[in-house]
């Protein structure tokens, strides 16, 4: 009875529960990702929106590692609200800064500007710090800015509970 009970309820959940967020994986350094490559469809009553995120790990179109010249390259950093949960790509905060700033530099003589998106759900400023020291300092950000809101206090404390240091006492995952 027991174990019926159980196969029931593991496939009745796994039918009937759909997924808030898109698709995580295990980070050894970041305790967690977002999944390179992949595409996820969430819906819910109260929002239906496609996230893609590209070969880099980050949300939106792909880019180059290697910044285009003439190009000033901003990266924003933090949690859900940065990464756009409930949003299409379209409508992230860092797609909409992206095009507002291309407008501006096309009114004072043209450049063009790249926004990258490096928010990712649950992050708290800790794991954005490695996330950018480890991964995403490659890319030559022009300006970094990391978005914070109250939860983040809440999760920076527990992140730095499970913090891995080095010799001297850094944080290094």
């Amino acid at each position: 009875t027991v174990v019926a009970y159980l196969a029931a309820d593991l496939a009745a959940g796994w039918a009937l529960i759909v997924p808030l967020s898109p698709p995580l994986v295990p980070d050894a350094y970041l305790h967690h990702a977002l999944v390179p490559d992949s595409h996820a469809e969430i819906r819910q009553r109260d929002f239906a929106y496609v996230q893609r995120v590209n070969h880099l790990g980050l949300r939106g179109k792909d880019i180059t590692v290697e910044k285009p010249a003439g190009t000033r390259r901003v990266l924003m950093l933090g949690d859900s609200f940065t990464m756009g949960k409930g949003v299409e790509d379209d409508e992230t905060f860092s797609v909409l800064v992206e095009h507002g700033l291309s407008e501006a530099m096309a009114k004072c003589g043209g450049g063009s500007v790249e926004v990258l998106n490096g928010g990712v759900d649950s992050y708290a400023p800790l794991l954005s710090y490695l996330q950018l020291k480890r991964n995403l300092a490659r890319l030559s950000p022009d300006l970094v800015i990391l978005n914070l809101d109250n939860s983040d206090l809440v999760q920076e404390a527990a992140y730095r509970q499970q913090a891995v240091r080095d010799a001297r006492g850094e944080i290094e995952a």
